[in-house]
């Protein structure tokens, strides 16, 4: 069986800015069944498109674009409808973070919630620069080089303050018409004016007239 990783985007908008990104075979891309609560509120409200973003791929790589393509996304601050990074329920033979986490946890008596400091052990702040700034290599691309998950990768990137990268083909950049600052990504946006980034969103796309007394365009590069 051959695989594809799809977007779901609302109408009048392009692909480029979908708000769902997901895997599947045959015609899983249309149908509406087992959607969160999220997705159908979106889709009542704006109605939506589907596309085939990856065809012809095997199950293990559907996973993988699948987990690449939301993370991507969501630095631009779409794919607001997936709740999780991806990969849920795909059945994959080796896991490249599996091997890792479980030999950390070997002999280690198990500590909950803020109290297990453990994880932070498995990159400095001095390597995630050396990666991530110097060498520019991708979240992805660090995670599988350091053997755990980019969604820690991530992470650790937002403890440290280190600016996530504009991962988009077409650079997409928000302003802000008050002062005329302009930003890589709704989420810096939100960050910098401690405002939503949906309100933000809403503004770009002239549901609210302002939010926080900002108005905000979207600018391509």
């Amino acid at each position: 069986m051959k695989y594809y990783v799809y977007c779901h985007y609302r109408k009048g908008e392009t692909k480029d800015t979908p708000f769902y990104v997901g895997k599947g075979s045959d015609k899983r891309l249309f149908i509406k069944s087992n959607r969160s609560e999220y997705w159908k509120r979106i889709v009542n409200k704006y109605g939506y498109n589907a596309e085939i973003l990856y065809d012809n791929l095997s199950e293990e790589e559907s996973f993988d674009l699948e987990i690449k393509t939301i993370l991507k996304y969501k630095e631009l601050g779409y794919c607001e409808a997936n709740f999780s990074d991806g990969g849920d329920g795909v059945k994959v033979l080796k896991r490249w973070w599996g091997k890792k986490i479980s030999e950390s946890l070997k002999g280690m008596i198990r500590v909950k919630g803020k109290e297990n400091k453990s994880y932070k052990n498995v990159i400095s702040k001095e390597t995630l620069i050396e990666l991530y700034i110097n060498q520019k290599k991708s979240t992805t691309e660090i995670a599988k080089d350091i053997n755990i998950t980019y969604a820690t990768v991530c992470s650790r990137l937002k403890e440290y303050n280190i600016p996530l990268r504009n991962s988009g083909k077409d650079k997409i950049q928000i302003k802000c018409l008050n002062d005329g600052k302009v930003f890589s990504s709704l989420n810096e946006t939100a960050q910098y004016y401690n405002l939503h980034k949906e309100n933000i969103r809403k503004v770009i796309r002239g549901i609210y007239k302002h939010t926080g007394k900002k108005q905000f365009i979207q600018i391509n590069n």
